[in-house]
């Protein structure tokens, strides 16, 4: 009788908790049929065996952590399917046992002692933390939704939102906020002009990993908003929302006529300044540190004429307006090319406060990361490119279409008042 193993599960991920068992023992499976969900660091996933028969033995409890490779259940009369990598047969390992989760108080209650919250990556740093989630009110109604509500002539708005770019000096923000569940993710959305420092409104700014504080969190607890607030129409959001990304995505990568000053990775284009690190770096007189910075300065000369020619494209309609995606993307690229350019130049000096001064090389190659995630990441930006602009077939979406009180949110429902 084969044991069926908990596959791979790809992107490094090595176990997974086990949340709901579909089958007891005793039942007659098919292939294909998912048996399991399960939950890794990252999300919820059902997953199918690859064979057919009766299941015999369950080998572990919800809470239970499996190993990848360490079985999940006995098939008699076992039947080959489409087998997947990771599956086979073994005698058996040890399981772990997550800690049983007290209910405490909680806005957001326990249902079989799991916590809905959001993300699996939550959970899983709660834990390491040594925090008790049940413990922790959610900063919205069930701890999941930035939400707004109709009460009278007001709009009440609960949640949160965060890497909010120097909000902290801005007197309005705009405020993308659920409405009605009960239509698809993308119909139920209102946009709102949110006052700063209104009642109800807290921001707090966030330290990052190289010292800087401009990215800011904001939380919203019973927020009241007239109707002057909604940008747009009601549930109708995603059409203003769409609009802005068009316009941050084209900011983002120098193409857009309405951004003003220039970013940090605009603020050193001159030509001597990759020579003037290298001669501080004591590398300029290196062949391959001379042929890293032309390969810089090529790349950054390919940026402006390629930003040119999309922005005028869109503008005469020989591109769509989702083009914006290239230039954003295309600035990601260059700018890992300049960070991680200057972080090999500087070497050892890059990480040493001394009278060459390129500890500021090591600090920027810190934040690296961030421009790859402005105006929506960059797998996002690849995604428009492909399905907008190249007319490619849409990615399968299992929650395309269905309403959003339906969707499943890693076991957790939006099971808020219904809108009037």
């Amino acid at each position: 009788m084969p044991a069926f193993l908990l596959p791979d599960l790809g992107e490094g991920l090595t176990e997974a908790e086990i949340v709901t068992w579909h089958v007891q023992t005793g039942d007659t499976v098919t292939v294909d049929q998912p048996i399991v969900e399960v939950e890794t660091a990252k999300a919820v996933v059902e997953v199918p065996v690859p064979f057919a028969g009766r299941v015999t033995a369950l080998h572990g409890q919800p809470g239970d952590v499996v190993a990848v490779g360490e079985p999940l259940l006995t098939v008699d009369t076992a039947e080959s399917g489409n087998v997947l990598v990771g599956y086979g047969t073994s005698t058996g390992h040890r399981r772990r046992h997550r800690a049983t989760r007290s209910s405490g108080d909680s806005s957001v209650p326990p249902r079989n002692g799991r916590l809905p919250v959001a993300s699996p990556l939550i959970r899983q740093l709660a834990r390491s933390a040594g925090l008790d989630l049940a413990t922790i009110r959610g900063s919205g109604r069930g701890g999941l939704i930035t939400r707004a509500d109709r009460d009278g002539d007001s709009w009440v708005i609960n949640g949160a939102k965060t890497w909010s770019t120097s909000a902290f000096a801005a007197d309005y923000g705009l405020l993308l906020a659920r409405t009605d569940p009960t239509v698809p993710k993308h119909d139920g959305l209102t946009m709102f002009l949110v006052p700063i420092h209104a009642p109800g409104v807290t921001l707090r700014r966030i330290e990052q990993v190289d010292g800087s504080n401009e990215f800011c969190e904001e939380f919203f607890d019973g927020l009241l908003l007239d109707d002057a607030a909604v940008v747009g129409e009601v549930n109708k959001g995603w059409d203003v929302a769409g609009r802005l990304l068009f316009h941050e995505r084209r900011a983002v990568g120098q193409g857009s006529e309405f951004a003003s000053g220039r970013g940090r990775e605009r603020s050193e284009d001159s030509y001597a300044d990759y020579f003037a690190l290298a001669e501080a770096a004591g590398m300029a007189d290196d062949p391959l540190t001379q042929d890293k910075i032309g390969r810089v300065l090529a790349r950054r000369m390919v940026r402006d004429r390629l930003v040119e020619h999309v922005a005028g494209s869109m503008r005469d309609g020989t591109l769509p307006p989702a083009a914006g995606s290239i230039i954003r993307l295309f600035h990601s690229d260059v700018t890992f090319i300049q960070v991680d350019t200057a972080m090999e130049i500087a070497g050892p000096l890059g990480v040493v406060d001394d009278d060459h001064e390129l500890l500021k090389v090591g600090e920027r190659y810190l934040s690296r990361q961030t421009v790859a995630l402005g105006g929506g990441s960059d797998e996002m930006a690849r995604n428009v490119i492909g399905e907008r602009v190249l007319g490619l077939p849409r990615e399968y979406a299992a929650d395309r279409g269905v309403p959003f009180n339906q969707v499943r949110h890693n076991k957790a429902r939006y099971e808020g008042r219904q809108p009037p």
